[in-house]
C-alpha cells in the first residue's frame, strides 16, 4: 500500500524541492557566518570552484590576484572550506613564528581530512601531516639527509652529470648541423627542465636512476632513440606520471566535497581513479624501498653507503648511522618504518620538482625581456668561469655566484611558484583584527605580500641589483618564496644549489635558444607543463566586461526558455539547462552512460521522446517511425547525419566531407563507400582477415600462456584476467593490419605491461610507436564526441573545455601526421613493385591502386566519372581512419558480451561446443578457414542474438535534408533524430519474450525479423560496409576461444561494468580461464 503513494510522485519535482531547500539552507549559513568577509559568492556543493575555473581558467594565481584586487588585503572564497585569505605581514607574523611552541603547525582542518584519510595520507610524511610528533620525526630525518655536506656534494655532481645528458639530447634535436635552421624556433625548453629536475631529485632521494628526459627525447625524435634500456625508461616515465597524477589527486581530495567525490558519478570516477593510483606508487615505492634494505644490509659495515636521501634514512638511528642520537626525544631515536620513509620520499619528489623546473623557465622569461640584467649575470658567471665552457659547476661556483642568486630571489618574489600557504587554527585566536574559531582555515596571499609597496620599492619592478645592495634585508615575513616558521621548506638549500647551478649553464648553450624563443612575439608559455606567461602577458577575457554579469545571464536564461516553451512540436523528455542542455541528467545521473541515460528517457517518456545535448534531438523507439530513414535506395534522402547546425566542431576537427561516419556529402560519401566496400568485399581480403585471425590468436595464446596458463603462475594467477582488454588489442592489431597493411602490436604492449620480468619479443620501438598511434586514435574518438554533444561557446570561451579542444586538434594533427607517413610508405612500396609482382592483400594497397594500372576492377562499375579517378591522400586517410576506429572497439565487446552471457547461459554454451567440437573434430590447433565460419551457424545466432539483447551501438543519428513528417509530426529541415536501438530491439511488438537471451530464435527454419526490428549493422544506405569483416572476426575469435579454452566469470553475480559514449563498451570482464578436457 505503502508502495503505491509514490506512483505517480514526479521525482524530478521531488528533487527539485530538496535543491531548493539545500540551496536556502547554504545561502542562510552563508549569510548568518561569523565575521562576513568581503569575497566572491559561493556556489552550493561548488563553493568558488565556478569562479576559479570558468572566470579564471583553474590558475588559482589569477584567481588569488583578481579576488585581492576587488576585495582588498583581507578576504575570503570557499573551496570546500570557507578560507580566509591575508595579504600583509603584520596578520601573518604570528603565524610563521619559528619556534617549537608555534600552535600553527597545522595546514589542514580537521574538518577537511576525510579525503587525505581515503588516500591514506593523513600522519605521512611532511606536507599533509598535522600531526606535531610525527611530522617533527619526519621532518629531524628528512633535515638531517638534505642538509649535509655528502648530499650536496652529490647534488652538484649530479647536476653536472644530468646537464651533460640534457645538452646531448639537445644538440641531436636542435643543435646539430641540418637541424639548426628547421627546428631551433620549435623548442619549448620548460618541459626539459621539469625532466631534468624529475631525474635528478628522484635520483637523489631514491638513488636509482630516473630516465624522464631519454623519455621525452624518445617522443620528439622520430629516428635516433635515447642510449638507455627502452623499459627503464618506460618504467621511470609511468612513474613519474603516477607521481604528477597522484598530486593532482591530492588537490581534488583536498577541494571537491565528499559528497561530490562520493556520489556524482564524474568526481566518483576521478576519485576511484587517484586511489587506485596512489595503490600502484605505493607499490612501486615500497619496491625501491625493499631493494634498498637488501643492497645496505648486503653491504659490509666497513664499505661506504651511497649518499641518496632514502640510504641516509633508512640508516638513520642504527650502527650504520654517523649522527645517532642528536635529539633527546627517545620516539626520535627509533628507525623509521617504510611507511614513513615512503610518505618522505613522496614528498620530497613531489615538492622538489616542479617549483624548480618552473622556477628556471620564468627565469629565462625574465632574463629574455631584461637584457641588462642579463649581461651582468654572464658577467659575473664569465668572471667565476673564465670563459671555460666544459669544467663542472662546483658548490663553491654556486656560493660565489651573488648576482645568480640575486636573480633567483627577484623572480620568485615578482613571480612566485607557490602563490599561498595554507595554515590551520588549532585553537581560537585573534587573526588580522578578528576573533575566529578553532579549525578556521587562513591562506597566506605570497603574491600580494611579495608586490606590497609597504614593503618593497617599485614593487612592480624587475629588479635583481635591490638584493645586492650591501645591508639589504626585506622586512620580516614580506619575502616568504620559502615559506616560514616551522613549516619553512626543508629542501630550500638543494633548491637554490639546483637553480644557481642551472643558471651557471648559461657558459653554453642556453643563450641562444632563450634569446630565439623570445624573439617570437607570439610566445606563449603554459602554465605547470611550461611555464606560466608572467604579468606583462595579454590578459585572454574569459567572460565579456559587463556591469551586471547577473542581468545578462538572467537575459539569457528567460531567451532560452522562451524558445524552449515556444518550440514547435513539444515532445516529453528531460527538462534541459541553459548552455549545458541534458549533459547534467547524461553525466550527473546516469555517471556520463548514454545507454543507461536512453533507457531510463525511454522508459520515463516512451517510444517518442526529446532530450538536447548542444542540438535539440528527437529520438525514435519504434519500426514504424524509422521506414523511411532506413531506405536503402540511392534516392534515400535521409543520408545525414549531421544537422548543419552542428557541424563546426567538425569543420575544427578538419573532418567534413571526409571518410564515411561524418561525411555530409552525398557525392563524396558515395565516392568514398564505393572504394571501402570494394575493397572489405573482395575474397581475398576476406581470406587474408581469416589467416590473421589465425595468426594472432597464436600470439594471443602464447601471451596467455606466460602470463596465466603455465605452470607457477596458474595457482596465483588464473582468477585474475581481464580479458575485455585483450579482445581489444587482438581487434586494434588485426583492423590495423588488414586496413593499412603496416603490423600493430598492441597485444605485446599489454603483454609488457602486465608482465612483471618477461616483455614481448617485438622491438620495443614499434610497440611503443604502436600503443601510441592506437591511443591516440581512441582519443580522437573521443574528441569527435565532444565537439558534437558541446557547445561551440563553451569549447571556445569556457578554459575547461577550450583546453581539451585545443588538446583535441593536436591530437588529431598527430594522427594525420602518421596516416599520412603510412600512405607515403605504401605509395613508394607499390611503385617500387613491378606490375607482375603481387601487392599486399590489405584495404590502403586496395584503395591506393584502384583506378590505377595495377587495378585488376579498373572498370566503371558506377555510372559516374567522378568515380574513376583514384583517391587522394587525404581522402585515403579519412576512410582508413574510419575504418580503424569502427572496426575495432564494437568487435572486440561484442566478444566481451558474449563471453558474459554463455556464462550465464549454460545451455546455450552447451550447444554452442557441441557445433564446434562437430566442425572441428576435436581438433583444437588447426587453422580455421572461411568454409568453417560459414558453416558455425549457431555462433552466428549467439552473435545477433547478443547484439540484439544488448546492443553495441545504442543509437542512429540521421538529419533531415527538407521538411518532413516522423513520427506522426511535421519537422522543419535540419530536425536531428535518433533511432532507439534498444528499444526497438527490446520491443514486444516485434520480438516474442524481447528480454530473454535466446539464440535459438535465430536458428528457426525460415526465421526473419519484421523489417527494420533487428539493426546490429544500422540500415539502410548508411548500413555498416564493414559487417562482413566484423562476422568473420566475431565468429573467428569465438571457435579460436571456446574450441580449446573453458572460461568462466569469477563472479556471476557481479554486475557486467560498462561505460557508454557512441558505443558500449565492457568496462572489465575477470574471467577465469583454463584449458578444456
Amino acid at each position: 500500500m505503502i508502495s503505491k503513494l509514490f506512483e505517480n510522485i514526479d521525482y524530478l519535482s521531488l528533487i527539485g524541492v530538496a535543491l531548493i531547500i539545500y540551496v536556502t539552507y547554504y545561502y542562510y549559513k552563508y549569510f548568518n557566518r561569523i565575521n562576513p568577509l568581503p569575497g566572491p559568492l559561493p556556489f552550493p556543493l561548488f563553493g568558488n570552484l565556478p569562479q576559479l575555473y570558468i572566470c579564471h581558467g583553474g590558475n588559482l594565481k589569477k584567481f588569488f590576484e583578481s579576488n585581492h584586487k576587488k576585495y582588498g588585503d583581507l578576504f575570503e572564497f570557499n573551496f570546500d572550506l570557507r578560507t580566509i585569505a591575508l595579504n600583509r605581514v603584520e596578520h601573518i607574523e604570528k603565524l610563521l613564528l619559528a619556534s617549537s611552541k608555534n600552535p600553527y603547525i597545522k595546514t589542514i582542518s580537521s574538518n577537511n581530512t576525510e579525503g587525505f584519510h581515503e588516500l591514506g595520507i593523513m600522519g605521512k610524511g611532511l606536507f599533509i601531516n598535522q600531526d606535531y610528533k610525527s611530522w617533527r620525526y619526519n621532518r629531524h630525518f628528512f633535515t638531517q639527509a638534505i642538509l649535509s655536506p655528502k648530499f650536496s656534494n652529490e647534488a652538484v655532481h649530479l647536476a653536472n652529470k644530468l646537464f651533460n645528458e640534457l645538452e646531448s639530447c639537445w644538440n641531436k634535436l636542435y643543435l646539430k648541423e641540418g637541424v639548426i635552421k628547421e627546428n631551433r624556433k620549435k623548442m619549448d625548453i620548460s618541459p626539459w627542465f621539469n625532466q631534468f629536475t624529475n631525474d635528478m631529485i628522484i635520483t637523489l632521494l631514491t638513488g636509482e636512476r630516473s630516465y624522464t628526459m631519454a623519455g621525452y627525447f624518445n617522443e620528439l625524435s622520430d629516428d635516433e632513440k635515447a642510449e638507455r634500456p627502452s623499459a627503464l625508461v618506460d618504467e621511470t616515465v609511468k612513474f613519474v606520471h603516477a607521481i604528477r597524477k597522484h598530486f593532482m589527486g591530492i588537490l581534488m581530495f583536498q577541494f571537491v566535497s565528499p559528497f561530490l567525490r562520493h556520489y556524482f558519478p564524474y568526481f566518483k570516477n576521478k576519485s576511484d581513479d587517484f586511489i587506485r593510483n596512489m595503490k600502484f606508487m605505493n607499490q612501486r615505492m615500497d619496491a625501491i624501498i625493499k631493494r634498498r634494505r637488501q643492497e645496505i644490509e648486503n653491504t659490509p659495515l666497513d664499505k661506504p653507503l651511497q649518499n641518496d636521501m632514502l640510504t641516509s634514512i633508512i640508516t638513520a638511528n642504527t650502527p650504520r648511522d654517523i649522527n645517532y642520537n642528536k635529539i633527546g626525544d627517545k620516539k626520535v631515536m627509533r628507525p623509521m618504518t617504510d611507511p614513513e620513509l615512503r610518505g618522505i620520499i613522496f614528498d620530497g619528489i613531489v615538492a622538489g620538482t616542479d617549483s624548480t623546473a618552473n622556477t628556471i623557465s620564468f627565469i629565462i622569461y625574465y632574463l629574455a625581456h631584461y637584457p641588462d640584467v642579463k649581461k651582468k649575470m654572464l658577467n659575473e658567471i664569465d668572471r667565476i668561469f673564465q670563459d671555460d665552457k666544459t669544467r663542472p659547476i662546483t658548490e663553491n661556483d654556486a656560493h660565489n655566484l651573488k648576482y645568480c642568486e640575486a636573480i633567483v630571489k627577484e623572480v620568485s618574489r615578482i613571480f612566485s611558484v607557490v602563490n599561498s600557504l595554507p595554515r590551520c587554527l588549532e585553537n581560537p585566536d585573534e587573526i588580522g583584527g578578528y576573533q575566529w574559531q578553532a579549525e578556521t582555515i587562513i591562506r597566506i596571499n605570497i603574491d600580494a605580500i611579495h608586490h606590497n609597496e609597504e614593503y618593497w620599492e617599485e614593487p612592480d619592478k624587475f629588479n635583481p641589483d635591490r638584493w645586492m645592495v650591501e645591508g639589504f634585508e626585506p622586512k620580516k615575513n614580506s619575502f616568504i618564496m620559502f615559506g616560514g616558521g616551522l613549516r619553512v621548506c626543508p629542501g630550500r638549500k638543494l633548491a637554490m644549489i639546483k637553480l644557481v647551478g642551472l643558471m651557471g649553464t648559461y657558459r653554453d648553450k642556453l643563450v641562444p635558444i632563450s634569446i630565439i624563443e623570445t624573439d617570437d612575439p607570439n610566445l606563449v608559455l603554459k602554465r605547470n607543463s611550461a611555464a606560466s606567461r608572467p604579468e606583462k602577458s595579454r590578459n585572454y577575457k574569459i567572460l565579456p566586461d559587463l556591469e551586471n554579469p547577473v542581468v545578462a545571464l538572467i537575459t539569457y536564461v528567460t531567451y532560452y526558455y522562451y524558445k524552449y516553451f515556444n518550440r514547435i512540436n513539444p515532445l516529453p523528455g528531460p527538462f534541459p539547462f541553459p548552455l549545458f542542455g541534458n549533459l547534467p541528467q547524461l553525466y550527473i545521473w546516469h555517471g556520463g552512460h548514454f545507454k543507461k541515460f536512453l533507457e531510463s528517457n525511454h522508459k520515463k517518456y516512451g517510444d517518442l521522446f526529446e532530450f538536447n545535448l548542444n542540438t535539440r534531438t528527437i529520438t525514435l523507439g519504434r519500426v514504424d517511425h524509422i521506414e523511411k530513414l532506413l531506405l536503402a535506395s540511392s534516392k534515400n534522402p535521409y543520408i545525414k547525419t549531421i544537422s548543419d547546425n552542428d557541424t563546426k566542431g567538425f569543420h575544427e576537427l578538419e573532418m567534413m566531407g571526409k571518410g564515411l561516419f561524418f561525411n555530409q556529402d552525398y557525392k563524396s560519401w558515395r565516392y568514398n563507400r564505393h572504394f571501402f566496400t570494394q575493397a572489405i568485399l573482395s575474397p581475398k581480403f576476406s581470406n587474408e582477415a581469416v589467416h590473421l585471425a589465425n595468426k594472432l590468436f597464436n600470439e594471443l595464446e602464447s601471451y596467455w600462456d606466460k602470463l596465466y596458463l603455465k605452470e607457477g603462475v596458474t595457482k596465483e594467477n588464473r582468477k585474475k584476467i581481464n580479458i575485455s582488454p585483450w579482445f581489444n588489442q587482438f581487434t586494434n592489431d588485426m583492423v590495423i593490419a588488414l586496413l593499412t597493411g603496416e603490423r600493430s602490436y598492441t597485444m605485446a604492449g599489454c603483454f609488457n605491461e602486465l608482465s612483471d620480468n618477461e616483455k614481448a619479443e617485438r622491438p620495443s620501438a614499434l610497440v611503443d610507436e604502436t600503443v601510441k598511434f592506437v591511443h591516440a586514435l581512441r582519443k580522437h574518438l573521443i574528441g569527435i564526441i565532444m565537439f558534437q554533444i558541446v557547445s561551440p561557446f563553451l569549447r571556445h570561451y569556457f578554459p575547461y573545455f577550450k583546453n581539451k579542444s585545443d588538446d583535441y586538434i593536436q591530437n588529431m594533427k598527430f594522427v594525420n601526421q602518421r596516416m599520412d607517413a603510412i600512405i607515403k610508405r605504401r605509395r613508394q612500396e607499390i611503385e617500387n613493385t613491378p606490375l607482375d609482382k603481387p601487392l599486399q592483400n590489405d584495404m590502403l594497397t586496395s584503395i591506393i591502386t584502384a583506378n590505377t594500372p595495377r587495378d585488376i576492377n579498373y572498370t566503371n562499375k558506377i555510372d559516374n566519372k567522378e568515380v574513376m579517378r583514384p583517391m587522394t591522400d587525404p581522402e585515403i586517410r579519412g576512410i582508413i581512419s574510419d575504418g580503424i576506429i569502427a572496426g575495432t572497439d564494437s568487435t572486440a565487446n561484442t566478444i566481451s558480451f558474449i563471453v558474459y552471457y554463455l556464462a550465464h547461459y549454460p545451455d546455450v554454451k552447451k550447444k554452442m561446443l557441441n557445433e564446434i567440437d562437430r566442425i572441428f573434430q576435436d581438433d583444437k590447433t588447426r587453422p580455421i578457414t572461411e568454409n568453417d565460419i560459414h558453416n558455425l551457424k549457431y555462433c552466428e545466432a549467439i552473435i545477433k542474438e547478443v547484439s540484439r539483447i544488448f546492443s553495441i551501438v545504442n543509437s542512429l543519428p540521421r538529419c533531415l535534408e527538407t521538411p518532413n513528417e516522423i513520427g506522426g509530426y511535421q519537422w522543419p529541415t535540419e530536425t536531428m533524430i535518433r533511432i532507439n536501438i534498444d528499444a526497438i530491439h527490446h520491443n514486444e511488438e516485434y520480438w516474442e519474450e524481447p528480454n530473454k537471451f535466446n539464440p535459438d530464435r535465430w536458428m528457426v527454419e525460415g526465421f526473419e525479423p519484421k523489417k527494420n526490428s533487428f539493426i546490429m549493422f544500422g540500415g539502410g544506405l548508411r548500413v555498416c560496409p564493414g559487417r562482413k569483416l566484423a562476422m568473420i572476426e566475431l565468429v573467428c575469435l569465438m571457435a579460436l576461444l571456446f574450441r580449446k579454452y573453458e572460461i568462466d566469470l569469477i563472479d556471476k553475480e557481479a554486475p557486467l561494468k560498462t561505460e557508454s559514449g557512441v558505443i558500449t563498451v565492457c568496462a572489465e570482464l575477470f574471467v577465469e580461464i583454463k584449458l578444456r578436457n
